[in-house]
């Protein structure tokens, strides 16, 4: 009975060893010179509404959680922008409206 379950016992551990959850995993994200940059995510902010101003600097990261083969993959994606000081009324005034 004592070497059943010690037996049972590893086959439990290797079990949990092999199927834990994944950690977050950084996926793509904002590369290229500033102008690069400002171009992509550009395309990307607009794509839901005009962006209120040009933007002079953007940065992007895309964190997933999870692979998707044995449950869901979540995606939360991470945005930094630069814009003009005067810009930053109409930014705050779209922004303010995109939450309604």
């Amino acid at each position: 009975m004592a070497i059943f379950m010690k037996a049972l016992a590893l086959l439990f551990l290797c079990t949990m060893a092999a199927g834990g959850p994944k950690p977050v995993e950084s996926s793509p994200k904002s590369v290229g010179t500033t102008a690069e940059r400002v171009v992509s995510i550009s395309k990307l902010l607009s794509k839901s509404a005009p962006l209120p101003s040009p933007l002079l600097d953007a940065h992007f990261i895309e964190e997933q959680t999870g692979d998707g083969r044995l449950g869901p993959a979540d995606f939360k994606a991470f945005y930094a922008i630069t814009v003009a000081p005067a810009d930053l009324p109409a930014w705050r005034d779209a922004l303010s409206k995109s939450k309604t």
